[in-house]
């Protein structure tokens, strides 16, 4: 083969693997002096905040207090709420992050965002009472 041809061949390899790759719209990110760091998220009256640095994971329960609960979790930068998709993850000073995803097989599975560390996710009657 001329490098021509293996030239041509690598163009149309890389060419093929973007446009078989999912693409994703670029959003921009928020500038740093366009993020409220002083903003709380409001939380349901069965929910659950827990908060550092201006990040916020804000907890929803779904059958609170019976043995299929289960937690649906939305996490904040400031008043950024942070979107992801099932399997993303990313370090907070929470903690490291994972997204569960946004449908439950189960009503005591978790999804959205919670922590990465399946032992640091906490059932409300562990951490009733405050933490």
């Amino acid at each position: 083969m001329t490098k021509l041809t293996l030239s041509l061949i690598a163009v149309l390899l890389a060419l093929g693997a973007v446009v078989s790759c999912e693409l994703r719209p670029e959003e921009e990110p928020p500038q740093e002096d366009e993020i409220d760091m002083t903003f709380t998220p409001d939380v349901p009256p069965d929910g659950r905040l827990i908060s550092k640095d201006g990040w916020h994971l804000v907890i929803e329960y779904r059958l609170k207090g019976t043995r299929s609960e289960g937690q649906h979790g939305r996490l904040y930068r400031g008043d950024q709420e942070i979107t992801g998709r099932e399997g993303d993850e990313i370090d907070t000073p929470l903690g490291r992050m994972k997204h569960y995803g946004d449908k439950a097989d189960h009503p005591w599975k978790e999804t959205g965002w919670n922590y990465a560390d399946k032992s640091k996710i906490k059932c409300s009657s562990e951490v009733e009472g405050g933490e």
